[in-house]
């Protein structure tokens, strides 16, 4: 959780990743891969002498025109603003990362059918930090392990996977009061929004409301895909939080 914190500190100022992703727009359109949106009245023979200005996946192209010949290209990004202006509504950040249960085949296992589908997957642990974004740095941070309803037992891959014991989870509260106490613990924390690197959490947190029959405080609060984000501002899609964090240059801890 603390490595997602300092990704979103520092996605709008890893300027060092822009040369390489403005090349990846002006390649794509070269290549008739992305389509420009012109932004003025004047394309560019009608401009003949002055400027035409495109919009191309989140980049702003300004192209000078001296009697039909390019003089010169101008490239920014506006997303990083549209994110900073988007996060500015909220004192408080909530950077969070769930476990569910989960099933596949281990190593040499024989095929058999699944003991927990991926429709039947149940938060059993839940983790987030508290950024102030007056005093950018973290504040606070909840953990609490969750008793699932459908599966109570950890599949031997859910285990290896996330490293969570089953006496972990048999000595957990379950979904309903886990998030009582997720609501108590962010009283002190109004106004706050939540991160997330992708949109699995949200999606399962919606889930346990439905097995439950209930709703969390994130089903209440808004949500801020922060995968979203790095594809809007470098133009291609991340793969998985650690590798991402390690080739911005940041220590994954």
């Amino acid at each position: 959780m603390h490595s997602v914190e300092c990704f979103v500190k520092t996605l709008t100022t890893a300027l060092s990743r822009y040369n390489r992703s403005s090349f990846a727009a002006l390649r794509a359109i070269a290549l008739g891969q992305q389509a420009m949106r012109r932004l003025g009245d004047l394309g560019w023979t009608q401009t003949q002498t002055g400027l035409m200005t495109v919009e191309v996946n989140g980049w702003v192209l300004t192209f000078s025109n001296d009697s039909n010949k390019l003089d010169y290209c101008n490239m920014s990004n506006q997303q990083p603003q549209n994110i900073q202006l988007s996060l500015s509504q909220y004192r408080y950040l909530y950077c969070v990362d769930l476990e569910a249960t989960c099933d596949d085949l281990m190593p040499g296992e024989p095929s058999r059918g699944l003991v927990i589908t991926p429709g039947e997957m149940e938060t059993i642990e839940l983790g987030l930090v508290v950024i102030d974004q007056r005093e950018r740095r973290i504040v606070d941070s909840f953990q609490s392990f969750v008793r699932p309803r459908l599966h109570p037992r950890l599949t031997p891959f859910c285990r290896q996977l996330t490293t969570i014991e089953q006496c972990e989870i048999d000595s957990a509260p379950g979904f309903v009061d886990a998030m009582q106490w997720l609501n108590d613990f962010s009283s002190g924390y109004a106004g706050a929004a939540w991160l997330s690197w992708g949109k699995y959490d949200t999606a399962q947190i919606r889930r346990d409301g439905a097995i439950n029959q209930t709703s969390s405080l994130l089903e209440t609060i808004p949500h801020f895909n922060v995968k979203d984000w790095f594809e809007q501002v470098f133009g291609e899609r991340p793969g998985g939080l650690k590798p991402t964090v390690e080739e911005l240059g940041l220590a994954w801890a």
